[in-house]
């Protein structure tokens, strides 16, 4: 009875030194699953208790996990450090440019998804990938100006505030973002006195480029 006390005794003290295995961690197939299965609030709590350094896919679905429940900083650099070891990896850069999309970085966002994009992934993914690209481009219309330069050319004058003035305006189309105007201004006087002219006609053309 002694000899297996003095046993006991020794195992304990070897689980106070070492550490005893936790019987609750979670394995990273239960944190990949619960990520497919849109779990990801338990799958970032499971993150916690498996060891993330010697498990090559944790970074991963970590990472997601991390971006899906608000954790952005955290989600970016798991999914920074796994791409890293897996540029060709192509769920890793999508999974990393969603983080960047959350995190604001919507330079670095664009280059992951084109990236995703550029190697003809499936339908449904090219599909979600243009969404982002699309709330990309909406939201930095908000803050990114249009640049507007206009020409303008004219003959004739009118030095008579009373002139009669017609106006014509044509604007075509030349490119997605550049469109080139061409108007027409006839103004007249009626009855003119010596010394000034009936008409003059002037000519503007423009160039309106809006920035991507």
């Amino acid at each position: 009875m002694q000899c297996r006390s003095s046993i006991g005794e020794i195992a304990l003290l070897a689980c106070a030194c070492f550490g005893a295995p936790a019987a609750f961690a979670a394995t990273i197939d239960e944190v990949h699953a619960n990520v497919e299965a849109s779990r990801s609030v338990a799958a970032w709590e499971q993150c916690a208790t498996i060891d993330r350094d010697t498990l090559l896919a944790a970074d991963l679905w970590c990472g997601i996990a991390a971006v899906d429940t608000g954790h952005t900083g955290e989600g970016v650099l798991a999914l920074e450090r796994y791409t890293l070891l897996n540029p060709d990896d192509a769920r890793g850069r999508l999974e990393l440019a969603r983080a960047y999309f959350y995190a604001g970085d919507d330079r670095r966002a664009r280059e992951e998804f084109q990236s995703v994009q550029s190697v003809d992934p499936p339908p449904e993914v090219r599909a979600g990938i243009q969404r982002y690209l699309d709330a990309l481009k909406a939201r930095e219309s908000q803050y990114l100006a249009s640049l507007t330069g206009y020409i303008e050319a004219g003959v004739g004058y009118d030095s008579n505030i009373n002139a009669g003035v017609a106006q014509s305006d044509i604007a075509l189309p030349v490119l997605k973002k550049l469109a080139f105007s061409v108007q027409m201004i006839d103004s007249y006087l009626n009855n003119p006195p010596p010394g000034f002219k009936a008409n003059s006609l002037q000519f503007n053309t423009g160039l309106t480029y809006t920035l991507p």
